[in-house]
């Protein structure tokens, strides 16, 4: 049986796609649920994104007083927007050692991630140039 991949666009319009069904995660594309879903993504191949990291990026220059709480509730609630989209059964996002990471049972296919594994493809980089 083939295991099920969520697909997710970033280039252009950011979409997702699982089982061939569009999923819609907030109408805010720019939501810091987004935001974080997003980051946590592009982090995927390389071992995933600390929790410091992610705080600077979604809340760096805000006036928000527990940042660390506001990441744990913005994780919290993605989990449930991903949940409610249709996704399998899943913690979604682990977070282990300080540092955030996709489940790996799960599969992703990230359009972002395979542009950038292909443009390091040595054969394609006099073509890049």
């Amino acid at each position: 049986m083939e295991r099920r991949i969520l697909k997710i666009q970033m280039l252009g319009c950011f979409s997702l796609e699982y089982d061939g069904k569009e999923l819609v995660l907030d109408r805010n594309k720019v939501s810091k649920t987004t935001q974080l879903f997003q980051l946590i993504l592009l982090h995927s191949q390389d071992g995933g994104i600390s929790k410091v990291a992610l705080i600077e990026a979604l809340y760096g220059r805000s006036d928000v007083e527990n940042k660390n709480g506001s990441l744990n509730n913005t994780i919290f609630r993605l989990r449930k927007q991903l949940a409610a989209a249709g996704l399998p059964e899943s913690s979604y996002i682990r977070i282990n050692g300080g540092m955030c990471t996709w489940d790996p049972d799960i599969k992703v296919a990230v359009d972002v991630c395979e542009f950038k594994q292909t443009k390091s493809l040595p054969r394609l980089q006099p073509l890049l140039h």
